[in-house]
């Protein structure tokens, strides 16, 4: 009765460490069926996703806007030439010096780089960051000019990055 309970338990024994190899072999083969690039990125909370066609290189400068060629009366608007300089929003290129938690300490960061530079400084919010963002850069060509700049007056750890601008349209 011994040796028949015995038989058993290696026959059990047996039968267990099969299906366990058989599904280790069975689930492998599901993960080499769907690889890793069925992965999908969510963006972080807060992040806005940046147009793709924005970006304007010297050798793909950025589409002039089409003239409207239909005449009719402007008595609404102070000026064509009010027109004509008014300010656009859209996407481009910004210097960031810094970044902090402390909303005062970019204050003072971004106070201390005003007094040192002639473009425009800010501090915007990004929960949960106050970032210090010089310029307004319609093309990355001027953003590496401006980032030159900024390094050489005591900003070295500046960078570029892509940023909604607000440009003057010239004529």
């Amino acid at each position: 009765m011994q040796k028949i309970g015995r038989i058993t338990f290696i026959i059990v024994g047996k039968v267990y460490l099969i299906s366990i190899i058989f599904s280790g072999c069975v689930t492998m083969g599901q993960r080499a069926a769907n690889p890793v690039n069925n992965f999908h990125y969510t963006m972080p909370i807060g992040a806005k996703e940046v147009p793709p066609d924005v970006v304007s290189t010297k050798d793909n400068p950025p589409e002039k806007p089409r003239e409207d060629k239909t005449e009719f009366s402007n008595s609404f608007l102070s000026s064509s030439r009010d027109v004509e300089n008014a300010n656009r929003e859209g996407w481009g290129y910004k210097i960031q010096i810094y970044i902090s938690l402390q909303q005062e300490d970019a204050q003072n960061v971004a106070e201390t780089a005003q007094n040192k530079l002639d473009e425009k400084v800010t501090v915007e919010f990004d929960p949960p960051y106050y970032k210090v963002r010089i310029g307004n850069c319609v093309t990355s060509e001027e953003a590496e000019e401006l980032l030159e700049k900024v390094k050489r007056i005591g900003y070295p750890d500046a960078w570029i990055v892509r940023a909604k601008i607000i440009s003057v349209k010239e004529k």
